[in-house]
């Protein structure tokens, strides 16, 4: 059996389910609106998972895929039900999470741990600078007068936040590219919460790289090519070019070692390329979003790389 732990009606995880070996060899957990069913006792310790009734135990489970995604709110949105929908969620997480420990010796995309550890941006910078990649010049602070100091050649910079920010009903929080001078003017606010402040990279282009287990799947995004994408090509995903591209065997190398540093199965790499033809490393998402680019290429088939390798990996029943 195949354990998916992500909303069933994911666009990207019922795609992978339908081409699964054996798509009836899958069991949800929807925190989002839970219909199946799982069960933790201790003493003993034992996990059981229940489909159409019929209960499941650890020892049936050979693969795990966790891909719970931030909700977007309603139009109609309303402050209690936006409460209750996170305590919900927030109730279903903590039980969730000691999956980790119950099925440590499964297959994950990916493992808990290093999920937690590799959100963290910060530790993604560190990483692959020590593995050799060229990352921007960087301030994490909130401290304005540090900031103005660092960046003080600078006349426009990047900010985006250490994590996301969805501000209700569906408004998401980007990069973005800031003058100095008008910062500046917003210093107080700079103070109350820490965030991620780069240099501003002239771009050629950018490559949105995703792996699955070894599997390197490189698209070149013409990001420049319309003003609304220059600066963070997810604002408008669809409105970009793309091209599906072979990377140099050096740099593939590279990669696998970056995404085998960070111990990931599944990653989202997201990378500019300057007018100098140099690689800037700037995030890895571990659960990103690939189907509008697939929708886009025929021949991406990321897909069908998810579903072999979970296929690879599940208990047959």
């Amino acid at each position: 059996m195949i354990l998916i732990v992500g909303d069933s009606s994911d666009i990207h995880i019922s795609s992978v389910c339908n081409l699964l070996t054996d798509p009836e060899q899958v069991i949800f957990i929807n925190p989002h609106n839970a219909v199946e069913c799982i069960k933790f006792t201790f003493s003993p310790f034992l996990v059981s998972f229940f489909k159409e009734n019929k209960e499941y135990s650890a020892n049936e489970i050979g693969a795990i895929w966790w891909r719970i995604k931030p909700k977007l709110s309603s139009n109609s949105f309303d402050l209690k039900e936006a409460e209750t929908a996170q305590f919900i969620l927030r109730e279903w997480l903590f039980m969730l999470e000691p999956l980790s420990n119950f099925l440590a010796d499964k297959f994950w995309i990916n493992q808990r741990s290093i999920d937690k550890e590799v959100r963290n941006k910060p530790n993604q910078l560190i990483t692959a600078s020590k593995l050799g990649f060229s990352i921007p010049k960087t301030c994490i602070t909130n401290n304005p007068v540090e900031l103005f100091l660092f960046f003080k050649e600078e006349e426009y910079i990047i900010y985006k936040p250490l994590g996301y920010l969805i501000i209700p009903p569906d408004e998401v929080l980007y990069a973005n590219k800031i003058k100095v001078t008008e910062l500046k003017k917003r210093s107080a606010h700079i103070s109350v919460a820490p965030g991620i402040f780069q240099e501003y990279i002239q771009k050629a282009y950018e490559l949105r790289i995703t792996i699955v287990d070894h599997e390197i799947f490189a698209v070149k995004i013409d990001s420049q090519a319309e003003a609304n994408t220059t600066i963070d090509w997810r604002k408008d995903q669809n409105g970009a070019s793309y091209e599906l591209i072979d990377l140099d065997d050096s740099f593939k190398h590279r990669l696998l070692a970056l995404h085998q540093a960070f111990g990931l199965v599944f990653g989202a790499y997201d990378f500019i390329v300057t007018p100098n033809n140099e690689y800037v490393f700037l995030e890895v998402n571990p659960a990103g979003q690939w189907l509008w680019m697939e929708d886009k290429l025929e021949n991406l088939k990321i897909t069908q790389s998810l579903a072999n390798v979970l296929s690879a990996h599940q208990i047959k029943q």
